[in-house]
């Protein structure tokens, strides 16, 4: 029970949706399939396709919820790496895309690129990795 109750804390809303659905799918499957039915209703072909139509359905909805995880997800290439606000309205953005990195200005009305800063490989070697006041400084524009 202890597990159960973590996994329930500690798992996404997504997922907890997914398994609330799964297990009233399985308990509506067995309800339709034990449901006791007299050969001689003439709803008994009715009864028949509702039982079909919810494993079915039951056997679909399982496919989607477990197989999902399994599909190759898509990497992202865009990254906002740190953001620094200069105004309610002015902001500037350190964006990684690929291996190279850009430093945007963003107002309410446009976007513009103030500079590229080098790949990684084209980057001298250094001890640390550069801090966001440190791109700023150095940044051609701002000089």
């Amino acid at each position: 029970m202890n597990a159960l109750q973590n996994w329930l804390k500690n798992s996404p809303t997504r997922q907890r949706w997914a398994a609330a659905l799964l297990a009233l799918l399985v308990f509506g499957a067995a309800f339709l399939l034990s449901a006791q039915t007299d050969l001689a209703a003439p709803l008994y072909s009715l009864s028949i396709l509702l039982k079909l139509a919810g494993v079915l359905l039951l056997i679909v909805a399982s496919a989607a919820l477990f197989l999902r995880p399994m599909l190759p997800s898509r990497p992202r290439d865009l990254r906002l790496q740190e953001s620094l606000r200069l105004s309610p309205r002015q902001a500037l953005h350190l964006v990684q895309v690929g291996g190279r990195q850009f430093l945007l200005g963003a107002t309410d009305q446009s976007i513009s690129l103030i500079c590229a800063l080098p790949a990684a490989e084209d980057a001298p070697e250094m001890e640390a990795p550069l801090r966001f006041d440190e791109i700023l400084q150095s940044s051609q524009v701002l000089r």
